[in-house]
């Protein structure tokens, strides 16, 4: 979990999004685009997360 903190590219969601129109079945292709969409949704959010994680837990 540490990896995407520190590296919001870590998944590669664009190349995922792409690639998302060779999966046949429908219902695949759909659950396969709400997560890609929820996780570029959390990418856009990982330095607030952050932000707000090292103010609660800061290191000792």
């Amino acid at each position: 979990m540490n990896q995407v903190y520190e590296d919001k590219k870590y998944y590669d969601i664009e190349n995922s999004l792409a690639s998302i129109d060779e999966i046949k079945n429908p219902i695949e292709r759909e659950v396969a685009k709400q997560l890609l969409e929820k996780m570029k949704e959390f990418e856009s959010q990982v330095d607030s997360i952050k932000t707000r994680l090292d103010a609660q837990y800061p290191e000792a």
